[in-house]
């Protein structure tokens, strides 16, 4: 029998963990999606596909949460739904029949894993998602306290929202259409459960409406709105992500390669829940070995079977069709998608806990285990959580933004860039006269429109890959306007054109422009860095945002280093590789 204070240990870690995202919750605009949902927490508008309406209808609800920034009030209402799904996640583990100990101590790691702690700190959908997921499976599971008619309603909102909240919950079926099921044949009439369900999923994908609704009448001006959403046929187009493609991760996506993102991923979940998932075997092998199965009583059986396989539809299979390769940012892109695997395989585990360690996980020990896999938890997530949080994306595009002349036009690809100079410009209204643009995005008719008024010229679609901007950059330097190029490979844009470096961007000059001397670059990059607001340290390793934008900063000394060691003048060349060093110490 648990202790009556057992009973305290699901609410002390839900409590904990809460407190925890929102003290830690990030001021700054940082790398990924997270720059377009704090625009959108300040200013409103559509998503990039598919659009998230429901995430983006509570960012504009809460958007008078007092908070130091955009980036921070949107980071703030993400940390409140983080908390939101850390208690889901341990109903979850009740509703399978774990017990408190086990669904406390589960949640305890899963709460503190890294991954969860950095998606439930700053805007990203993951965390709101893992929220649903949570509680489909809470719903889903054979000692839900819901039944009948009840559960089959339950069921039905929380997919529809779940949906509205991001696609990929669609793969949380095995459980929800077998609880749904099972809600039916329990009810007293199975045509109203079947009705109340499908009612209460349009319900739930009513936002979808509202986006519909925002695409027509919001002001691109002013209001941030992706793409060209005004009928139901365009609806469905960004549904399915038809800008991406419906499995693709990004814009420039490859062919999947399962043998490199699936033993990643198991790598990642055994390492972000502390060994959980090995605990986990215990509940397979207990539905597999027929001696063990006496283990678990004969109503959790089916309900645990199609866990199990929730768990592989949402974690390797999906992560099996990933078409991102794991180069420069393609770790942190990826790694957000593993944030919904983790809460089936947390069920899992708790389940598995009580299978090997009954005694210890529900007695009086776990009074003092839970927070002590609480704190352990966080700790080892602190270093991980910090670097996420670093405020480089937010310094990086002041920086830029500061060094530029009037009326520059930044040509930049990578989202850290898209999303940075987009809060710049529409949620804290900085340097309005200055326009970036995403060479990618220009072959989308929409993205071309908007870019067209924005410049004042008209734009044709580019051709090549990466794509020629060579006529849009002679026509902006013919009407005078300064151009640079934001990103190491930046220079590939504009082959034609004479370039040279300049702080964290790529100044442009017209053909036969005489190009500065490296010895005349060099004190004019010190100046422009002299002004540069700078952090302390440099990003630990590649693979992140931060390292991205110290690549940047590095870029301008490894160009004057090569010129300089061209000239002979090794010293300076040192000097200069040195600097580079300092931003990029793996280079």
């Amino acid at each position: 029998m648990p202790t009556p204070s057992s009973k305290w240990l699901v609410p002390f870690v839900v409590g904990v963990a809460s407190c925890t995202y929102l003290f830690t919750a990030c001021p700054y605009v940082l790398g990924g999606d997270n720059g377009e949902y704090a625009t959108l927490f300040a200013t409103g508008g559509v998503a990039h596909p598919p659009g998230f309406p429901l995430y983006v209808l509570l960012l504009r609800a809460l958007r008078f949460v007092p908070a130091r920034s955009p980036a921070h009030g949107a980071a703030l209402v993400t940390a409140a739904l983080g908390g939101a799904a850390v208690f889901a996640t341990a109903r979850a583990c009740r509703a399978f029949g774990a017990s408190n100990g086990a669904s406390a101590v589960a949640t305890a790691v899963f709460a503190s894993s890294a991954l969860f702690w950095k998606l439930a700190t700053h805007a990203e959908v993951f965390a709101p998602s893992a929220l649903a997921a949570g509680a489909i499976l809470a719903l889903s599971g054979p000692f839900c306290r819901l039944r009948g008619e009840r559960r089959a309603a339950a069921l039905g909102l929380v997919a529809g929202f779940g949906l509205s909240l991001h696609p990929s919950l669609v793969l949380f079926a095995p459980s929800g259409l077998f609880a749904f099921a099972a809600s039916v044949r329990e009810s007293k009439s199975r045509a109203l459960a079947v009705l109340l369900g499908l009612a209460a999923l349009v319900v739930g994908l009513s936002p979808y409406v509202a986006l519909l609704e925002t695409a027509r009448h919001a002001d691109p001006q002013v209001s941030w709105v992706w793409g060209n959403v005004h009928d139901l046929p365009t609806l469905l187009s960004h549904f399915r992500r038809a800008d991406y493609g419906t499995l693709s991760l990004s814009l420039r996506g490859g062919k999947p390669a399962p043998w490199v993102h699936v033993p990643r991923f198991f790598a990642h979940a055994v390492r972000e829940l502390l060994g959980l998932p090995l605990v986990a075997i215990a509940v397979i092998a207990a539905l597999i070995v027929p001696r063990l199965r006496r283990t678990l009583d004969s109503a959790r059986r089916a309900p645990l079977a199609v866990l199990l396989a929730t768990f592989i539809f949402v974690g390797p299979a999906f992560v099996a069709a990933f078409n991102r390769p794991l180069t420069d940012v393609g770790p942190a892109i990826v790694e957000r998608f593993y944030l919904l695997p983790l809460v089936p395989l947390t069920v899992l585990g708790a389940v598995g806990l009580d299978l090997l360690l009954p005694s210890l996980i529900d007695g009086a020990a776990a009074l003092a285990f839970v927070p002590l896999t609480l704190g352990a938890g966080f700790a080892l997530s602190a270093v991980d959580q910090r670097e996420a949080s670093r405020p480089s994306v937010e310094f990086y595009v002041e920086n830029v933004l500061g060094s530029l002349p009037d009326g520059a036009v930044v040509f930049g690809s990578s989202d850290h860039r898209f999303g940075g100079f987009l809060y710049a410009s529409r949620a804290l209204s900085l340097r309005p006269d200055v326009a970036f643009v995403s060479p990618r995005l220009l072959n989308a008719p929409w993205y071309r429109a908007q870019t067209s008024r924005r410049l004042g010229v008209a734009i044709d679609p580019p051709r090549g890959n990466p794509p020629d901007m060579t006529p849009l950059i002679a026509t902006l330097l013919h009407a005078g306007r300064p151009v640079a190029l934001a990103g190491a490979n930046g220079t590939r844009l504009a082959p034609s054109f004479v370039t040279y470096p300049l702080g964290a961007v790529v100044r442009v000059l017209s053909p036969g422009t005489a190009l500065p001397s490296p010895a005349e670059l060099e004190p004019m990059n010190l100046d422009v860095f002299s002004r540069f607001r700078l952090e302390p340290t440099a990003p630990a390793s590649p693979g992140d945002w931060p390292a991205l934008v110290a690549l940047d900063y590095a870029t301008p000394w490894l160009t004057l280093a090569d010129a300089f060691t061209a000239l002979g003048e090794t010293g300076r060349a040192e000097v200069c590789r040195a600097r580079a060093h300092e931003f990029a110490p793996w280079l």
